[in-house]
Formats: structure tokens, C-alpha cells, sequence
């Protein structure tokens, strides 16, 4: 087994599994320009132990330059016969292509992006950019939309694997007990016999979700809608709600080991996402996440949850248009109204997330380690 190296910033939890298949299954050594003590979001939100097998670049906080240096070293090493570089830092980008080039040894990307800023920066980088896409040995996307747009970018198709990206669904799968459905439906006033929506994520303009609220405006009896989050949008839109006299409740964020239950008392999630210069949904494991609890997702066609194939329009949700507020209402309207079909697609999300996994992500490094194999024996 050769030693190769997958390079990433840090081990938020929704990776944690994934990295221990890594390390335990394919032996992959992971770098983290971390310390490998960092939470994503909130400090409730585990991480992965630290395994003496990878390297934390920070783990004595190290400033950058010296994290660049180290990381330099480390992709010189004779132990290193092989890059898998995370799409995360320009200069550990361009960096990792070139010492891997010189070393003559395999170097490929990993992704999400399907999108290229539009801010002066990227503008400039977007040349070298492209000739990583053009010149990588391989990548490893997401899904399907991104292994597209790579392919736009001139990538070769049968270089591009997929690691489809995953949520624990062991966690989002989880059955509250009737005393957590009993407290939360007393907290946000709901009925048993109404329908309900849920939005969980950043409140920003990002997130869309200016254009959910203007499509409840739009409906004579719009459903029950908890808002989840925290963001610099926050309090316009809870004006904009209290306003329009809209049945819209705010909560804080949530930790994830907490949000099944809220899943399991929604009918409907909401993900309405919007291009901006700066983004693009990579994903949104929150469709991941909600599927388990047999939740119906509305996400709009910049959510890479549903370009990438987890969402299909009729089947296990709806896709609608991006910044289109009148498409979203007939959706959630839709939804409301014809119980039977809302039934059906939430057995057939069930369905489908439970295919969704950590072993069926690590199945796009599986082909990457065995083309890298393939190039040292060449």
C-alpha cells in the first residue's frame, strides 16, 4: 500500500466517519492545516480523535506561514507518494500541483465547487484555476453536477469520481421519544392535523430566505414555518414575518445531535437557496439530514443536493427555480394540499437516503487510490 495524503483544513463532524474509513480502510493519511481541536459552529459538535497517523499542521498554533512551510515539507517528504489536495486555499492548491509535479508523483482535487466566484480575486486566479482542472490527475466531486462542470471547465469525464456527499444517517435517523415531540410541537404551537415547514441554516441572503418568506405571502393559508438559524438577515426577516402577520416561528441554531427531532415533527423542509457572486449550495446536507425522518424537501435548482441527484423533482421532492418566490409557493401549496402525494415522497426519500452513505462516499477515493496506484506502477 503506497503512502498517500489527503489534504483538507480541518475534521468537522459530518466527517468524521467518513476519515475513519479513510484512515482504517484505505490507509489514507490525512494533513488538516488545523490543530485538530477546532468546532464547526458550536462547541456541542463533536470532532474526529486525533490519530497519530495524520498530521495537524497547527497542533502548537502555528501562525500561517510556518503551516505553509510545514505543509511544504511534508508534500517533499519521500514518504508522500501521492496527493489528494481538498479545493480549500489557493496557495495550498497551486502549491501541492507544483511540488507534485516536480516529484513526478500522482496529484488530484477534491470539490465541491460547481461555481466560480465572481470577486476581483477569483477573477484573476480563474486561469490557474483552470489549468489544475485541465492538468490534475483526477478529481473527487460531490456529485454529479460537479463532475459536469469540471468537465465544462476541461477536465476529462473518466478522471472525474464520485463521492457522493454524506450526512451520519445513523444520527438523522434516530426516533424521538414522545416527550421530545410532545415539548417541541408546545414550543412552536403545532397541530396535529396541519402541515409543517421547517428552514434550517444560516439566515443570510445566501440561504434564500427572503424568497421562502415572500412565497408564504403568497399562499391563502400558508403552513406552520420554524425558521432555525442565526445570521446577519435575522432580524429584517422576523419584521418582515411579524409584518405580514405570517405563522413563522424563529429558533436559535440548533446542535446537530438535536435535530432529528425537529425533522421528525416537520413535513416539509425548505431549501431555497440563491447564486451570489461569492456562492453556490455546494450541497446542503440538511436534505441529506432530513430525508431520514421522511421529510419532503422543496430545494431550489442552485442546491447541489438536488442538481447532484439526491433530490428528483416529483419522486423524493421538488425542484423549483432559484429566486423564484411564485414557483415556490406552488410547491409548498401543492404539498400542503395533496396529503397522499406528500406520503409517497416521503417513503421514497426514506428509501433513498438509506443508500446514502460513508462506504458509498469513500467509493470516489476508492478509484482515486486505484488510479494512483496505476500512475507509480506506470
Amino acid at each position: 500500500m503506497k503512502n498517500f495524503l489527503l489534504v483538507t483544513n480541518f475534521c468537522p463532524f459530518y466527517r468524521i466517519k467518513l476519515y475513519k474509513i479513510l484512515n482504517d480502510e484505505l490507509k489514507l493519511k490525512i494533513l488538516f492545516y488545523s490543530a485538530g481541536t477546532e468546532k464547526y459552529w458550536e462547541s456541542s459538535n463533536a470532532q474526529g480523535e486525533k490519530k497519530a497517523e495524520n498530521i495537524y499542521l497547527a497542533d502548537d498554533g502555528a501562525n500561517k506561514l510556518t503551516i505553509l512551510w510545514r505543509y511544504v515539507k511534508v508534500l517533499f517528504s519521500k514518504d508522500t507518494q501521492g496527493i489528494i489536495q481538498g479545493f480549500n486555499g489557493a496557495a495550498f492548491i497551486f502549491l501541492g500541483y507544483i511540488i507534485a509535479r516536480l516529484r513526478g508523483i500522482p496529484f488530484g482535487i477534491w470539490t465541491g465547487l460547481w461555481y466560480h466566484p465572481r470577486t476581483p480575486f477569483h477573477t484573476a486566479t480563474r486561469p490557474l484555476t483552470d489549468f489544475i482542472y485541465r492538468h490534475a490527475d483526477f478529481a473527487i466531486v460531490y456529485g454529479t453536477h460537479i463532475k459536469a462542470y469540471l468537465v465544462s471547465r476541461g477536465m476529462k469525464e473518466d478522471r472525474i469520481f464520485i463521492a457522493q456527499n454524506t450526512a451520519d444517517n445513523e444520527l438523522y435517523a434516530k426516533t424521538p421519544d414522545a416527550d421530545e415531540i410532545a415539548e417541541l410541537r408546545e414550543k412552536f404551537q403545532l397541530s396535529q392535523n396541519k402541515t409543517t415547514l421547517l428552514f434550517i441554516g444560516r439566515i443570510c441572503e445566501e440561504k434564500g430566505v427572503n424568497d421562502l418568506l415572500k412565497a408564504l405571502t403568497l399562499l391563502k393559508d400558508p403552513p406552520r414555518t420554524i425558521i432555525l438559524g442565526h445570521g446577519p438577515e435575522k432580524e429584517k426577516y422576523e419584521n418582515f414575518a411579524r409584518e405580514n402577520k405570517l405563522p413563522v416561528q424563529f429558533g436559535d441554531y440548533v446542535p446537530n445531535d438535536k435535530l432529528y427531532a425537529y425533522y421528525a415533527i416537520s413535513d416539509i423542509v425548505a431549501v431555497p437557496s440563491v447564486t451570489t457572486k461569492t456562492f453556490k449550495e455546494p450541497w446542503g446536507l440538511v436534505v441529506n439530514e432530513c430525508m431520514n425522518q421522511g421529510c419532503v424537501v422543496i430545494a431550489t435548482d442552485s442546491v447541489g443536493a438536488a442538481a447532484g441527484g439526491l433530490v428528483e423533482d416529483g419522486k423524493t421532492g421538488f425542484i423549483v427555480p432559484e429566486r423564484d418566490p411564485i414557483k415556490l409557493a406552488k410547491a409548498i401549496e401543492k404539498l400542503v394540499e395533496d396529503k397522499e402525494l406528500r406520503t409517497t415522497l416521503s417513503k421514497n426519500a426514506k428509501t433513498k437516503i438509506a443508500g446514502w452513505t460513508y462506504d458509498k462516499m469513500a467509493e470516489g477515493f476508492r478509484q482515486a487510490e486505484a488510479l494512483m496506484e496505476e500512475k507509480l506502477k506506470a
